[in-house]
């Protein structure tokens, strides 16, 4: 056991490091929601308001139709800390990240795989530092994302209190539970569901009772009480509503999420945007998958494992009425529930991030299903299975590690943008040039809205830029759009990869240019 904990650590440690590695330029630029966030979690760090000057929010208006706001305080927090910059904002993904595999690691050990076999624990962690969405996912900041390490360490502290009892595991258990509630607004339906069946089997096997049922509830109502009214406001049409320096938000437009009626073909897209791959980009990687291809068939004999052993822990090893409770019925419903929702969302479909939640639930009947394959084995063929599988999933990791962190490092994912601080800056600062009409003009990709990228950029006060009366087409001098005409004296700042629009203020006499990172400032 001692042996394979040092190990785990050290594995966990390794992920550390490697999350850690150029946070700052990997990926590229900011993710259009992330820099939204960004600036709001300046705001809310430096004056209490969001950029539409919004009193600490329970729910953030974003580009309109809302954001959650748990990653916002985070980064809000870190920026109060350390100062403005992307490490700061990117460090709550990559905290929850490493809370993912720490509570990960300490619920299959109290698993029944893990008890044929303390391997469970560094295969997991192993698994967690080399498969590419944990990777990805927990680099960048985006809201939804957090999900997966809320989600996680609620399971961890649910199994926890049922474990021992005790009054404030459960009030814990309900905080971390409410957690989840702020990272996206599916939660608010996949929580509810996913504590009622565990509320029942926790009054099946005499796990809970009255007064611990009301110290899970009562703060997790507490908690989801602000969101109940933020969806009352806006189904509604009201106003914002305040409690105190509190927030109720009234959003732009109310963009409530669109469920249908699950259909095969939406259940094999959500089974393929979490064991393969979605459309976007920043997301997964078709080459690699989101978990190595090699993995679906462990996840698969993980999958009947974990359901078998779920169902044995409901029988009694003893005379005793009162049972433990399983983490693999945890996992069992988690999954079923976020499987289910998935393959239920409309709009663009299920996609890595919006089921981000589920991905804990795969690393672990991955490892299950690992743990399960070899332990069939015996004797020298199980060690020479477990060097094969080390040197497969050694190789796919190399080779993600290399094409992600070194070939690929470059490349700007779809919907980010480099920030705009070093092309303003040059425009601001010289004479010439900072009282013309100064025009931004995103790479056609709509919605990466440039007003966003100048409030970055500037450090701008919400107050001053006051966004409700302002709006995000212009502000002072600055157009955030192309002209219908070219202006030949107006400033450009062009956002990198608009080479055809470079090219047409060229052919209109525009020839001074300054190419900055991220930016391409043409007069």
């Amino acid at each position: 056991m001692k042996k394979h904990t040092a190990i785990t650590i050290a594995l966990i440690l390794a992920a550390i490091v490697t999350h850690l590695f150029k946070l700052a330029a990997l990926p590229a630029g900011l993710n259009v929601d992330e820099a939204g966030m960004a600036y709001d979690a300046w705001s809310l760090a430096n004056y209490g308001v969001d950029r539409y000057l919004n009193s600490y929010p329970v729910y953030l208006i974003n580009y309109g139709g809302g954001q959650s706001a748990l990653y916002a305080y985070l980064a809000a927090l870190c920026i109060k800390l350390f100062g403005f910059s992307t490490v700061s904002i990117r460090i709550p993904a990559f905290i929850f990240g490493i809370i993912t595999v720490i509570c990960g690691t300490l619920i299959i050990s109290k698993s029944k795989i893990c008890e044929k076999s303390y391997a469970a624990l560094p295969v997991m962690a192993a698994l967690y530092l080399i498969m590419p969405y944990f990777v990805m996912s927990s680099r960048f900041g985006l809201d939804c994302n957090l999900m997966l390490g809320t989600s996680t360490l609620a399971i961890y502290m649910i199994l926890k209190a049922a474990r021992s009892g005790q009054i404030h595991h459960y009030i814990l258990a309900g905080i971390c539970s409410g957690l989840i509630l702020y990272t996206y607004a599916i939660s608010y339906i996949i929580v509810p569901a996913f504590l009622l069946f565990v509320f029942v089997i926790m009054l099946i096997i005499r796990r809970i009772d009255f007064g611990q049922a009301l110290a899970f509830i009562i703060p997790l109502a507490i908690m989801g009480i602000p969101l109940v009214l933020v969806q009352y406001v806006n189904m509604n049409g009201l106003p914002a509503m305040h409690i105190g320096p509190i927030t109720i938000t009234a959003l732009t437009f109310y963009r409530a999420t669109e469920f249908h009626v699950p259909t095969f073909d939406s259940l094999l897209e959500a089974l393929k945007a979490t064991f393969m791959y979605d459309w976007l980009d920043y997301n997964t990687n078709e080459t690699y998958g989101t978990i190595y291809y090699i993995s679906i068939p462990f996840a698969a004999i993980g999958l009947i494992v974990t359901i078998r052993n779920a169902i044995s822990s409901f029988k009694s090893r003893s005379k005793r009425k009162e049972k433990e409770l399983s983490p693999d019925v945890l996992i069992v419903i988690w999954f079923a529930i976020m499987v289910v929702i998935g393959s239920m969302l409309g709009g663009d479909g299920p996609n890595a991030n919006r089921l981000n939640g589920i991905f804990y639930a795969i690393l672990y009947l991955v490892t299950v299903g690992i743990v399960a394959v070899i332990g069939f084995f015996k004797n020298e063929i199980q060690v020479f299975a477990a060097v094969a599988l080390v040197v497969i999933y050694g190789v796919f990791a190399v080779s993600f590690y290399k094409y992600y962190y070194v070939d690929d490092a470059d490349h700007q994912y779809y919907l980010f943008q480099k920030q705009l601080d070093s092309a303003i800056d040059y425009v601001s600062n010289d004479p010439d040039l900072c009282g013309q009409w100064i025009y931004i003009v995103h790479n056609n990709q709509p919605y990466v809205p440039p007003y966003i990228y100048y409030m970055l950029a500037t450090k701008i006060d919400p107050y001053t830029y006051n966004l409700p009366e302002t709006g995000t087409s212009n502000y002072a001098n600055y157009i955030f759009d192309a002209p219908e005409e070219i202006n030949p004296d107006g400033v450009y700042i062009i956002y990198e990869g608009n080479d055809d629009y470079i090219e047409l203020l060229n052919d209109a006499g525009l020839t001074n240019v300054q190419t900055f990172d991220g930016a391409t400032v043409v007069y």
